[in-house]
């Protein structure tokens, strides 16, 4: 974590994110089509340092690493199973679990690797009930209600257009809000 940092990114972070995005937009929808599974590789390769920045978008963890109040990780918003019983509570974590799976399975072909699943995979109803609802509970999470996968993009995006202010654009600013 770096002096003074108040987002979950560090301002290094920030940076290789606008270097890989800004201006790029046809290559964040490939990674969005990539984890979605539409596609099966980039037209550029990452280095190690994108990748890893990426990763903490994508699939965070737990970290000494960031701010109060910016931890993230794939089971944070897993609010409704306290107030499951607990074989429907299982059923959710068990599902998060067919969604993390899967997310590192995809992340795997945004670093160079082979896999050919795909987000609509979870929709196929020739499977037992138990598996069908846990999937389904993944596939929210991942592409309608959750929206993990796209919120994951966009937060990238907005990153790589977001531009600091100057210290000339600050004192405007400050000097027009004392004069309130």
């Amino acid at each position: 974590m770096q002096k003074g940092q108040t987002g979950r990114y560090s301002k290094t972070e920030v940076d290789i994110i606008k270097s890989a995005f800004a201006g790029n937009e046809d290559i964040l929808y490939e990674v969005r089509d990539v984890l979605m599974g539409f596609r099966n590789e980039l037209s550029v390769t990452f280095n190690t340092e994108v990748l890893d920045v990426m990763k903490k978008f994508i699939l965070p963890e737990i970290s000494s690493d960031v701010p109060l109040v910016k931890q993230s990780d794939l089971f944070i918003k897993l609010e409704i199973i306290h107030d499951l019983p607990l074989d429907a509570a299982i059923l959710h974590l068990e599902a998060r679990d067919v969604a993390i799976d899967y997310l590192r399975d995809r992340f795997n072909v945004l670093s160079g690797g082979k896999n050919e699943r795909k987000i609509t995979d979870f929709l196929i109803r020739d499977v037992e009930p138990e598996e069908r609802y846990k999937n389904i509970i993944a596939y929210q999470f991942l592409a309608t209600t959750g929206n993990w996968i796209e919120s994951r993009v966009y937060e990238m995006e907005a990153l790589s257009l977001y531009k600091e202010e100057t210290e000339e654009e600050k004192k405007k600013r400050l000097a027009q809000n004392s004069n309130k």
